[in-house]
């Protein structure tokens, strides 16, 4: 079974042992930023752990590596962040997950921060705004924006695909800005294949925008949900349980409450990066915990760069380990690893193109790791 793409939540950090990040740089090392600013030295901040695991029958070598806010890094301010949310009111909804979306959204309302801005957008046929851009989450908005999602009604159709473009296609008054789409993944009107949506959005977005989506209950398009947000630097979420949406929804918000280090990307130096997975990473938020797989052949040293912005400057956190002195995982590793490469295949697919040789190596990857696929069930 794949389940969505999901970070660890852990509100009480336990630090991992400190991130080493001594002087000594490999000679293929290729920096991503060649003026490093005053917090170029994270490890106070992050903190990271290596884990490797070798399949005693095959002898393949896999390694894991989490890295997460640390327990020291009260003085790392949350960064201001633009969240709009994205609601479905179309009929495949139904009224009870349509209730618990509204009791997560209220309480998602409720607990933005000071300094974020809002909007949100309502979508059946056509869009329904609750402000011309976003705003302020003083009393009087919040206010406002709690009658308007009382008022809310179900219609027949939606258009899931306009909404979603209107959406990235406004300007962003904050940096980050964050997508909540609220959804049961279903369109009906306009563009209707999941495919084209995920590829359309996706390259319109160009990572500007974060797109996170959450939906409950059993009739969920999991493939749109999953994939408009593994493609655009989020996650998706899931509630089986009708009557917890809310409660989930509002676990969710809590995770990307605080933004502390944002437009991430990593380059590894001493490891093969085309099989190290996710491509692409969130943004480091506090209290959560991320994580890269990978395979390798030799225990030899590597550096792994993490470049992001915090405050509005770019700042690097290395990591350099030995996998030879790393703990010994379990055969999770290896199927995580497999788990994120056969997304990160899964997301190559594209509507009306010869997709042969990527299915293969899907259905291959999940046959092996015993991985059941639904996507292309």
């Amino acid at each position: 079974k794949m389940p969505g793409f999901t970070p660890k939540w852990n509100p009480q950090v336990k630090d991992f042992k400190s991130a080493e990040t001594s002087g000594v740089i490999h000679g293929d090392f290729k920096p991503l930023v060649s003026k490093k600013s005053r917090f170029t030295d994270l490890k106070e901040y992050l903190v990271s752990e290596v884990l490797t695991y070798t399949d005693p029958k095959t002898k393949e070598k896999y390694f894991q590596i989490n890295m997460k806010v640390g327990k020291d890094a009260a003085e790392l301010k949350t960064i201001t962040k633009e969240v709009v949310f994205l609601i479905d009111c179309s009929k495949s909804t139904t009224e009870k997950r349509f209730r618990e979306f509204k009791e997560g959204l209220e309480y998602s309302l409720s607990n933005l921060n000071s300094g974020d801005t809002f909007n949100i957008l309502a979508f059946k046929k056509f869009i329904v705004e609750f402000k011309p851009q976003s705003v302020a989450p003083n009393a009087e908005n919040i206010r406002q924006a709690l009658r308007f999602v009382d008022d809310l009604t179900l219609g027949t159709r939606t258009d899931a695909y306009n909404a979603l473009l209107s959406s990235i296609s406004r300007p962003i008054n904050r940096n980050p800005s964050y997508i909540i789409f609220l959804s049961d993944g279903y369109p009906t009107q306009g563009v209707t294949e999941p495919s084209r949506i995920i590829h359309e959005v996706s390259e319109l977005n160009n990572g500007l925008r974060s797109i996170f989506a959450f939906s409950g209950g059993l009739n969920v398009n999991r493939y749109l949900l999953d994939f408009i947000t593994y493609k655009n630097r989020g996650w998706s979420e899931y509630s089986y349980r009708s009557h917890q949406i809310g409660q989930y929804l509002g676990n969710m918000y809590d995770k990307i409450k605080e933004p502390v280090l944002v437009n991430l990307r990593y380059h590894v130096s001493g490891l093969a990066e085309q099989d190290i997975y996710p491509k692409l990473l969130p943004d480091f938020f506090r209290n959560i915990e991320f994580t890269l797989y990978g395979k390798y052949s030799a225990e030899d040293d590597f550096v792994l760069q993490l470049v992001g912005n915090v405050e509005g400057k770019v700042t690097e956190f290395v990591i350099e380990s030995s996998l030879h002195e790393a703990a010994e995982g379990t055969q999770d590793i290896a199927k995580n690893w497999a788990f994120n490469k056969i997304y990160e295949l899964i997301g190559q697919l594209r509507e009306g193109e010869d997709n042969t040789q990527l299915i293969e190596q899907i259905r291959a990857l999940s046959k092996r790791y015993k991985i059941r696929t639904p996507y292309l069930d």
